[in-house]
């Protein structure tokens, strides 16, 4: 009896371990199993929550973010731990008794960080665009452009330092005031001399341009048949002029900016923003590329800053054609021979000369704005066959019309000239005012009335919460950006 005890004491004892390892074998798979779904869930989470990108930002701008204020003015970071959590318990069962084969509770959402498209001085929004402005820009046409961007760099010093048209116009008006001053110190009739040269150099070019300088330059170029906008924002209603949602927890490492992104953004701005030459006709602002320049508040202000710079950087480029073409120089000397001899009074050629170059660069920028106003095209370097105004023609330059619609068939578009100027620009003028420009184009949207950009979510960390019957709580971590 005792031989037959003391083996079924063994068998028990052994029984009992077997068990145990089982138990615990078991414990574990479904421990290791319930993590799994835990992670699962997340990650599914995470997944619905940025597919609900906003459809019309990414269909007029090529931007994935998802907006927060779902709807709404305010930003409404609440919503996203709804939506997750109303996602992630699909996979288990909505029952907080925790039914499910693996014992799990209902599960809870806590956001770890998100980053938004304005944070770091928009640089999300900005990685977004160059993205989106490569993926339209072939490579050739990317290097035509910095090409284009080092011709009008070039050209732009030299409407600078050559190219100023008032400061040449008023060297030549003290330099024939002091030669009359001389003639009337050797006993010339002042009055008389004067009134005498005026009359014959009543056709001088360089009296004509003078005037023109005294006007308002948009009357200059602006087609006839074209509409001035009058439309104004106020700073408070811009998203630079407003106190923005910043992200928390989330920061990501700001890319070194090359002048290839550089390139690529002001691509992106030209293809997706208005300008004079194709309004946004609902939004806050009708002329948006030329606020990017200008940064100014109302359309027509813009414009004419705008204009400005597109003056500058053709005068440059003119004026560059103007001193290497022998024939124009020529015709140049020739009249600046005139205007002396008309004068009276002994006024140097030569100086005559450079004001005559600088004044027939000035004539010739003002039909090339006007031509790219129109809708036409003109060459970032002039030849002979692209050269319009001649030296005659200099002194009706003002009178002249255009009307929108003229076509010419070589160079730029005017678009394409303010992606050059927006070149010239600093990156960061650029990328604030572009966000500024892409957010009132959203609110003219249909839909989007409510729509900021600081409300734009570009990526998120989360945590999944629950827990599991016998064990404990469980979590699982999920990261995911409109990046990867």
């Amino acid at each position: 009896m005792k031989k037959k005890g003391s083996i079924t004491v063994y068998l028990l004892l052994f029984l009992s371990t077997l068990m145990l390892l089982l138990g615990a074998v078991l414990l574990s798979a479904r421990y290791q199993g319930a993590r799994a779904m835990v992670k699962a869930a997340a990650r599914q989470s995470m997944f619905d929550l940025f597919s609900r990108y906003d459809s019309t930002l990414f269909q007029e701008y090529d931007l994935l973010f998802m907006e927060a204020g779902f709807g709404s003015s305010q930003f409404r970071p609440g919503l996203m731990l709804d939506c997750m959590e109303k996602n992630a318990g699909i996979l288990w069962g909505e029952n907080s008794s925790a039914t499910n084969l693996w014992g799990l509770g209902r599960c809870q959402a806590v956001l770890r960080g998100y980053t938004l498209a304005t944070d770091q001085e928009g640089e999300a929004f900005y990685r977004q665009a160059v993205l989106a402005g490569q993926s339209a820009m072939a490579q050739e046409t990317l290097n035509l452009v910095k090409e284009q961007l080092n011709l009008s760099s070039r050209h732009k010093n030299v409407g600078q330092t050559q190219a100023d048209v008032k400061a040449a116009c008023d060297s030549y008006q003290d330099a024939v005031e002091k030669a009359q001053e001389g003639e009337a110190e050797k006993g010339a009739g002042k009055d008389t001399e004067k009134g005498v040269s005026q009359e014959k150099i009543k056709d001088n070019p360089i009296e004509t341009i003078k005037k023109l300088q005294k006007k308002g330059i948009l009357g200059l170029v602006m087609p006839t048949d074209a509409v001035m906008s009058q439309k104004k924002v106020q700073k408070s209603s811009l998203l630079s002029g407003r106190k923005k949602e910043q992200g928390m927890g989330l920061v990501f490492a700001a890319k070194a900016h090359k002048t290839t992104d550089h390139l690529l953004f002001d691509r992106y701005l030209g293809s997706h923003l208005s300008s004079f030459v194709s309004p946004e006709e609902k939004a806050a602002l009708s002329w948006q590329l030329e606020y990017v320049i200008g940064g100014k508040k109302s359309d027509k202000e813009n414009l004419k800053k705008t204009v400005e710079a597109l003056l500058l950087l053709r005068e440059g480029a003119n004026l560059m054609y103007l001193k290497q073409d022998a024939a124009s120089m020529a015709k140049v000397r020739t009249m600046a021979a005139s205007i002396s001899a008309a004068l009276a009074v002994p006024v140097g050629e030569e100086l005559i000369a450079g004001v005559l170059c600088v004044c027939w660069a000035y004539g010739e920028s003002l039909e090339d704005v006007r031509t790219l106003l129109a809708g036409g095209r003109i060459p970032v370097n002039k030849d002979k066959t692209t050269w319009k105004l001649s030296l005659k023609e200099l002194s009706s330059v003002g009178k002249k019309q255009t009307q929108k619609g003229t076509k010419q068939q070589k160079g730029l578009t005017y678009t394409e000239y303010l992606e050059l100027l927006l070149g010239m620009k600093a990156d960061r003028d650029c990328l604030s005012r572009g966000m500024d420009m892409v957010e009132i184009g959203m609110r003219a949207r249909q839909g989007s009335e409510t729509f900021s950009l600081d409300h734009c979510v570009h990526a998120v960390e989360a945590e999944i919460r629950t827990t599991m019957k016998g064990i404990g709580s469980i979590s699982a971590k999920e990261y995911r950006s409109y990046e990867n």
